[in-house]
């Protein structure tokens, strides 16, 4: 079972450091994307500085974090109050991530007027429906096709739904 069995890492203090964490977490995923746009520009999708800073905000942190704070949880060499703390900070990463950054993305891409949508953009989605309906169109035959000799009435006195 996971859990913070130690309570002496819910301090002020160590609140105090997980929100210094993510700060730090979000500067450092900031300088890192800034310094490989010329990188990810050379891949075909060009970005600009609008483009780092919605991948710097919205960027997911949680799970990952947690999930290596777990494996650290359930090694037996590394001291409880170590796991405790790491646990917590991993959690609480998560947590601001979860009620910052998720309920304010939409006003940081309106913002940063990275909402509209371009001719490019209205063309492929408009194929990628069409697609999808024929698609669609297609599986529905082929399960009519499959059950057209199926007595729906005996179906229904067989199976109690």
């Amino acid at each position: 079972m996971i859990s913070i069995k130690n309570l002496e890492v819910f301090t002020w203090e160590n609140f105090g450091r997980s929100i210094v964490l993510y700060v730090f977490c979000m500067v450092i995923r900031f300088l890192m994307l800034l310094l490989l746009k010329p990188v990810m520009n050379l891949t075909g999708y060009p970005m600009d500085i609008r483009h780092v800073v919605l991948m710097t905000w919205g960027a997911l942190r949680g799970a990952l974090g947690i999930f290596l704070a777990i494996i650290v949880d359930q090694n037996p060499k590394i001291h409880k109050k170590v796991k405790g703390v790491i646990l917590f900070h991993a959690s609480m990463i998560a947590l601001y991530t979860l009620m910052i950054n998720a309920t304010t993305t939409p006003m940081l891409v309106q913002k940063l007027k990275l909402s509209k949508q371009t001719a490019t953009t209205k063309k492929f989605m408009h194929l990628f429906l069409t697609k999808m309906d024929a698609e669609s169109e297609k599986s529905q035959q082929k399960y009519l096709e499959l059950h057209k000799d199926v007595d729906e009435e005996m179906l229904e006195e067989e199976v109690y739904l």
